[in-house]
């Protein structure tokens, strides 16, 4: 399961901890627990994280004092050590799986050629022409339509959504993207090239401010201005 879209929750112990917090501030220390799990540290940024918690400059600031004790800055990000504990208990746990299937699959694959093997001396084939049960061993399978497997956005993928679009944000659009596919039941949620995918959702979100060819000659000239 992508990290992205499950979070670890102790009710007991997150009730013992927040028994001081007024509702407006259990929704804000969630919002922040949340933002943390999908996209790591936060900023030390007031701006940024009143925006996470949706508080106004005032909420936020009355809010700040009670939730500061649960993190601790350092460099410049809140820091909050049970959910870096969580996180990396959680990749851990993704990395047994993953090898788990590698191993199960290279068995299966062992068991499928030493049956083929075992067919071929049992039906030897009177002519010098090669056993049909290799050709089907050796023909190449065409590739499957599969689900996005993705848990972070890839640097050319970044990239190319800068270069296209440049009046988007790349992680925001990748956030409703993953989202949207995980929720895509069935085989409408599978496709054989992702990154293809990819491109054409960036290339059919809606403009922002400007259009992206006046927001990519305005980039231009700003270049230009800062280059004399």
């Amino acid at each position: 399961m992508k990290a992205d879209i499950w979070m670890p929750l102790y009710i007991g112990d997150y009730l013992a901890d927040t028994a001081r917090l007024s509702t407006e501030q259990h929704g804000a220390y969630l919002l922040l627990l949340m933002d943390y799990w999908r996209s790591g540290k936060l900023p030390d940024n007031d701006q940024v994280l009143a925006q996470i918690c949706k508080l106004t400059p005032d909420a936020w600031s009355n809010a700040k004092a009670m939730l500061m004790p649960f993190f601790s800055i350092e460099e410049g990000f809140w820091i909050h050590k049970r959910v870096e504990q969580e996180m990396a208990e959680a990749k851990v746990n993704q990395n047994k799986k993953h090898e788990r299937a590698v191993k199960a699959a290279e068995a299966r694959w062992k068991n499928a050629t030493s049956n083929a093997k075992a067919m071929q001396k049992q039906c030897p084939s009177p002519s010098p022409s090669p056993s049909p049960v290799l050709n089907t061993i050796e023909v190449a399978k065409a590739p499957k339509a599969q689900r996005l497997k993705l848990e972070s956005l890839p640097v050319d993928w970044n990239n190319f959504c800068l270069q296209e679009r440049p009046d988007l944000n790349p992680k925001e659009v990748w956030n409703q993207f993953s989202d949207y596919w995980a929720g895509v039941a069935g085989s409408k949620g599978t496709k054989l090239d992702w990154f293809a995918t990819w491109r054409n959702w960036v290339r059919n979100q809606k403009k922002a401010n400007g259009t992206v060819k006046e927001t990519k000659m305005s980039n231009f000239w700003a270049q230009i201005e800062g280059n004399k």
